[in-house]
């Protein structure tokens, strides 16, 4: 069990910390692709993709329904773990509650030896005795990866592709596309931007659709669910969040860029993406409250698929 026992090799070391790589995300993704799964770069690393600073703990993917089961199987050949030894943990699985609202995985596999992870040392204290907080906690670093439920998590959007996205698609692209923001370095980290042209691109959703589905995801998981503030949160990132072409530049706001014009979004939620750019804040709750009427499919209950127009 290479997996398996390559894991106990971080128990006497320093503390590190593993950095979620584009090179990990290319890497991940070539797997499935081999066994014929296509699968959709989500989460925290596709913010940073798109342009905004964000920290990627895990590898998120989005897949087809069908492609789940199957996928998790190529993971356990490969002997990534699935489920942690009950005297370790993981911070992020632990993060993972309902109270905390963090998108709950059908499937999560602990890597923790891979080519393309990256391990920096730990900021903690390095004075004799002293450990980090994940030694601390009987956590070993490690990165994890994440399936998620296309139908739950990127409702009312066609397949996956199975091949490459034209320019033209209207939902899917690149990760390597010349139109998201240059690759550039945040925290010392060259992964930040469109993947350099050096490395296999993933499959991402178009920032139109991604915005699409934040809000289609907070109206679907009702007023007081606790995935609501969530997504809400991610929605807020993306329509306040900007950057400049330079260290003297002003930073222009994200959501005014050529991926983000009215004519990139679906006809029905043109309106509401004019208010938020607007800064209209009564107009898209007024616009938001007529929206949730129209989005949710009456059969359908709070929390389930959207069911498009």
């Amino acid at each position: 069990m290479t997996g398996q026992q390559s894991m106990y090799q971080f128990l006497f070391e320093r503390p590190q910390t593993p950095i979620v790589s584009y090179r990990f995300a290319s890497s991940i993704s070539s797997v499935l692709k081999a066994e014929g799964i296509p699968c959709l770069l989500w989460g925290d690393l596709a913010m940073r993709a798109m342009g905004y600073h964000s920290i990627a703990q895990n590898l998120d993917l989005i897949l087809e329904d069908e492609h789940l089961t199957r996928a998790a199987n190529v993971f356990r050949n490969y002997e990534y773990v699935h489920e942690y030894p009950y005297f370790l943990r993981c911070a992020s699985a632990t993060a993972t509650t309902r109270e905390s609202g963090r998108p709950t995985p059908v499937h999560r596999f602990h890597v923790y030896t891979h080519p393309e992870i990256i391990m920096t040392p730990s900021q903690a204290s390095q004075s004799s005795g002293a450990q980090g907080p994940a030694a601390e906690q009987g956590e070993i670093p490690h990165i994890d990866i994440c399936l998620y439920s296309k139908r739950w998590y990127f409702p009312g959007n066609p397949p996956i592709p199975t091949g490459i996205p034209r320019p033209t698609n209207l939902s899917y692209m690149l990760s390597n596309d010349g139109r998201l923001p240059l690759t550039g370095y945040q925290h010392g980290q060259p992964n930040f931007g469109r993947f350099p042209q050096d490395i296999a691109p993933v499959i991402m959703a178009k920032p139109a659709r991604y915005v699409e589905t934040l809000l289609v995801l907070r109206i679907n998981f009702g007023t007081w669910s606790e995935q609501t503030r969530w997504w809400r949160l991610t929605l807020a990132r993306m329509t306040t969040t900007g950057f400049g072409n330079g260290p003297d530049d002003d930073p222009q706001p994200v959501m005014f860029g050529p991926l983000y014009d009215p004519e990139c979004f679906r006809a029905e939620f043109q309106r509401w993406w004019n208010l938020m750019r607007a800064r209209d804040i009564e107009a898209v709750l007024a616009e938001e409250e007529n929206m949730g009427v129209l989005l949710r499919s009456p059969s359908t209950p709070v929390g389930g698929p959207w069911v498009p127009l």
